[in-house]
């Protein structure tokens, strides 16, 4: 079949979601976690059409837009208050627990294992380290919904992935202009900041204009049938124009909802709107086309430093949460589950893992071998941390089910 109909493949896909979404109810799996492995069985079977994925693009730029905006809206500044300054340690503290954690490691088997110089091994791993601590807003946000979950572990772990893309943006560019002085090539430090700095004010700055733009339009609409066509326009408005200037499209939307969650007295009915319209076809298509990408001829390269990667990442947001939360008293749950919920990783890590080929050099093949090892654990991350989020949830009590068996005690 050609790809003359491709609404009969996207069709297609939303049929498989359907029994993916069945089977992930019957077997007590995360919806997202089977969406994944279902389009990562069909790319392996190779059923669908050459050049389907790559003209579903804008179908994944659209399940992104809207899942910034979403998560952005989660960010009410009062629950954020209650927690105090918990929420910015531990961001911290589990972002930069991994980053060294996984610096560390890929160090120490690039060079003692792998012959690369030392000044090879760093440069990798300094890179691989910085790409390490980014999550995955959507799988994390997928799960909450899915749960319905609700409570202080929900805010903490919505601010974190919220911020931890922005964060791993700026401690990148510092990673890959050292490895360019360590290696001799690449541009200066200030001028890799200057580079990510423009990115995030731009982003920040279209978010903010969208609001307000927003906040202008819906003065008069009183119902959530007439808010969905301004509010959507603006989540696309916010995401499109900032690709067209090279800033972050899922940091604008993410702006754009925390902007309007703060300072619009109507925003509910504006977010459930958006949420009830598009939220379940929107997260299928998304995740399925995400698990599409999944290239397994590369899962068994380089897989040494893939298993010291996906070790050293998980132990240093698992011990640097604890750690955190420990220091500032916070809540038992917070203290015992945050790092269980931050281990999706996807597309901010494979996209920084693509820059890498065209800013710098890394000897003995290092950007394939940096590629297949951030492609590698991806999968594996995409897969395993829904499962493990959506277990934390239950286990802080903050799941629906859980909070509606409680009520009826």
């Amino acid at each position: 079949m050609s790809m003359e109909s491709p609404l009969l493949w996207i069709g297609l896909l939303l049929l498989a979601g359907f029994g993916s979404e069945f089977l992930a109810d019957r077997a007590g799996l995360p919806g997202v976690s089977l969406f994944i492995l279902t389009g990562a069985l069909l790319g392996m079977l190779g059923i669908l059409p050459d050049g389907f994925v790559e003209q579903s693009d804008v179908v994944v730029d659209l399940g992104l837009a809207i899942i910034g905006f979403l998560i952005g809206g989660s960010l009410q500044w009062d629950r954020l208050k209650r927690l105090g300054n918990v929420v910015w340690r531990i961001l911290f503290s589990e972002f930069y627990g991994a980053t060294m954690s996984v610096t560390a490691t890929i160090f120490a088997i690039a060079f003692w294992f792998d012959s690369f110089s030392w000044t090879g091994a760093l440069a990798l791993a300094l890179i691989l380290g910085s790409i390490s601590a980014a999550t995955a807003p959507a799988a994390t946000l997928a799960v909450v919904h899915e749960q319905r979950a609700r409570g202080p572990l929900t805010t903490v772990i919505l601010s974190i992935v919220a911020a931890d893309d922005g964060l791993a943006l700026i401690t990148y560019s510092v990673a890959i202009s050292v490895a360019g002085m360590l290696l001799g090539q690449g541009t200066s430090l200030q001028v890799s900041l200057l580079a990510a700095g423009y990115e995030i004010l731009s982003s920040v700055l279209i978010g903010i204009g969208g609001a307000v733009f927003l906040k202008i339009v819906l003065r008069r609409n009183q119902n959530g049938s007439s808010m969905l066509l301004p509010g959507f326009t603006a989540i696309l408005l916010c995401f499109g124009l900032s690709s067209y200037l090279d800033a972050g499209g899922l940091l604008s939307c993410m702006v754009l909802g925390a902007f309007l969650v703060n300072t619009y007295h109507r925003f509910d009915t504006l977010y459930n709107a958006i949420a009830d319209s598009f939220e379940s076809i929107i997260f299928t298509l998304f995740f399925i086309l995400s698990g599409l990408h999944i290239r397994w001829d590369i899962l068994g390269a380089a897989w040494v430093l893939a298993l010291g990667y996906f070790f050293a990442r998980i132990t240093g947001k698992l011990t640097g949460s604890y750690l955190a939360a420990r220091l500032s008293n916070a809540d038992p749950v917070i203290k015992k589950y945050t790092g269980m919920s931050l281990i999706p990783q996807a597309g901010v890590a494979l996209g920084l893992a693509l820059q890498t080929r065209s800013q710098i050099s890394l000897p003995h093949g290092g950007n394939e071998i940096l590629l297949s090892v951030v492609i590698a654990t991806t999968t594996i991350n995409e897969l395993l941390g829904p499962v493990l989020t959506r277990r934390a949830l239950i286990l802080a009590g903050e799941s629906h089910t859980v909070r509606l068996g409680e009520a009826k005690k």
